[in-house]
């Protein structure tokens, strides 16, 4: 098929970008595992289903795009019309509501389809945990004060570790993220208003820098500097991004995670990659002695935590515990970090994903 124009919108087929998708959850074949959130991108967008229906995409300048989903490459979506003309039009070119519905769709795609790592529950190793490789490496423990940017913190966090085993240590920049989350979104730099999926499609599209490239004094509230020419475009050396969506319930928020979901984030650990969380979390946190998150009290807040490690422990918590790695500083929990039981997390969770940095600049 040919690639054209749609309407009057500039369209570019972009290439050498890479998104790696996430596999069923209900699959019975598995893959063996990779290093990282790594997978086959052709193959995970083969296996895809996407909406047949065909509807008007609005673009920035509020003109109408009648076309399908087809696929998603890098920072564009593929969209089909009627008459068979395909072509890739960057995200960003789309309205905000169509660019947010656009994601909602590729992660639901995405986590239906995953093909990653797998392994029965009864093959998992009794414990495992990466928050000694965290400290060894040197990656703290991050403190987010006031601001509600734990989505921030809780997608940069896997993303500071697999670069630090790399060996580029800088730590990323929660303010460049933040701004790229908003400019995504169409908000104003003071909103952090923004999910999960938000935060991952600003980086597929923006990128991330260094805190020493866009630093400044961190606020609790308020807006966030834009960053200059250079800065941006050293971001975009870093958008190349492995992504592994393993569950959302986006449009079904009353749908439960399977226990296959749960075995997922396990083996996804065992191959040295933290999986962000982003769930049901209490309005007021208990912790038992052990450091275990108690359930019975409210749940009505949102958190984003990234899993580190899992205890398998017998029935007691539904077979086992998830470390969790937070952004409250390491005067919360222990030392920044506590438990979550499966059976516990199974019903407050909301989405699952694993990312890792794709080509960045090696260190300096």
């Amino acid at each position: 098929m040919r690639l054209q124009l749609f309407c009057s919108v500039a369209v570019l087929c972009l290439t050498g970008t890479t998104a790696v998708h996430a596999a069923n959850t209900n699959a019975a074949n598995s893959r063996a595992p990779t290093n990282g959130a790594a997978g086959s991108a052709a193959s995970a967008q083969a296996a895809t289903n996407y909406p047949s229906d065909y509807r008007g995409w609005r673009d920035v300048q509020k003109r109408f795009i009648v076309a399908r989903v087809v696929g998603f490459e890098g920072d564009s979506v593929k969209l089909a019309r009627k008459d068979g003309v395909v072509a890739c039009v960057p995200l960003m070119q789309l309205s905000e509501w169509d660019r947010r519905y656009l994601g909602r769709i590729r992660r639901a795609a995405e986590a239906a389809t995953y093909a990653g790592p797998q392994c029965p529950r009864t093959s998992l190793p009794g414990t495992f945990s990466l928050r000694p490789e965290y400290e060894r490496l040197g990656v703290d423990v991050r403190d987010q004060g006031r601001r509600g940017s734990c989505t921030i913190f809780g997608v940069l966090s896997p993303l500071e570790f697999q670069l630090a085993r790399n060996g580029q240590a800088d730590r990323l920049s929660e303010r460049f993220a933040m701004w790229a989350a908003n400019l995504y979104r169409g908000r104003t730099g003071g909103n952090e208003s923004y999910s999960v999926g938000d935060v991952v499609e600003a980086l597929r599209i923006y990128g991330c820098t260094t805190e020493s490239a866009h630093s400044g004094k961190y606020k609790d509230h308020g807006a966030v500097a834009a960053p200059s020419k250079d800065v941006q475009q050293d971001a975009g050396m870093r958008k190349d991004l492995h992504v592994q969506w393993l569950y959302t319930n986006e449009g079904v928020p009353n749908a439960l995670p399977t226990e296959d979901v749960l075995t997922s984030i396990c083996a996804i650990l065992l191959t040295t990659n933290p999986v962000t969380l982003s769930l049901a979390w209490p309005n007021k946190v208990r912790l038992s002695s052990t450091k275990i998150i108690q359930d019975g009290a409210a749940w009505n807040h949102g958190h984003v935590v990234v899993a580190v490690g899992f205890r398998m422990t017998g029935s007691r918590y539904g077979s086992g515990l998830f470390e969790l790695r937070n952004s409250w500083g390491e005067r919360w929990g222990d030392d920044g970090y506590a438990f979550i039981a499966f059976d516990t997390l199974k019903r407050n969770l909301h989405t699952a994903v694993a990312v890792a940095p794709g080509v960045s600049p090696g260190p300096e």
